[in-house]
């Protein structure tokens, strides 16, 4: 934790830039559902979105 305010704002730029390289909810969900059915193939009764 930090009270210095240069900090606090290089920080929140960082994470403004995290923030707008992130995957939507949906697109999320899409990549682990076909990062999980490459690296264990169809598992019966898990619904892929």
């Amino acid at each position: 934790m930090t009270a210095d305010p240069q900090v606090i704002r290089e920080r929140s730029v960082g994470y403004a830039r995290l923030q707008a390289a992130a995957l939507s909810r949906e697109d999320s969900a899409a990549l682990f559902a076909r990062v999980r059915g490459q690296r264990y193939g169809h598992q019966p009764g898990i619904a892929v979105a």
